[in-house]
């Protein structure tokens, strides 16, 4: 009967395959070691130490940060751009990583796209540069002035 539920039990954690652990020779690192983000966007940090360490704790100094180290940066609310700066630790050891968190472009455009000018005249044109906390775009005025040179169309 002994043989039986040792079986048992051998073939239960057959089917449940353990996680992997990463023994690292240099003792605690995080990676990536440093990053670039959207606004709001998530980004998922991992700490790899030594085996038999402690358990790995994070902290942030923006944004939020899950005990498994998923940080969620700073919304388009933030005065952008920042760095927020992430810290592992494992006992007495620490390991950071930094994320520079930026609003990005998603797109230009200017008006007017078609114009007809005469000899020696001036143009206005607006553009309006599209971001991730600014999806609307926020506009830029460009004076042309007499002396640029025109392309002349057939």
């Amino acid at each position: 009967m002994k043989r039986i539920l040792l079986a048992g039990v051998v073939a239960i954690f057959a089917a449940c395959p353990l996680p992997v652990i990463k023994p690292t020779p240099d003792g605690f690192t995080i990676e990536p070691q440093s990053a670039h983000a959207s606004p709001g966007s998530v980004i998922r940090l991992v700490a790899s130490v030594a085996l038999g360490a402690p358990p790995v704790t994070w902290t942030a100094t923006g944004g939020t940060i899950t005990p498994t180290g998923a940080l969620t940066v700073p919304g388009c609310s933030a005065a952008l751009p920042i760095v927020v700066t992430v810290t592992a630790t494992s006992g007495t050891t620490t390991a950071t990583s930094t994320v520079n968190v930026a609003d990005t472009v998603t797109g230009i455009t200017v008006s007017p796209s078609v114009t007809n000018l005469p000899p020696g005249g001036t143009i206005q044109f607006v553009a309006t540069v599209k971001t991730t906390c600014f999806p609307a775009g926020v506009a830029s005025v460009v004076s042309v002035p007499k002396s640029a040179v025109a392309k002349r169309s057939p």
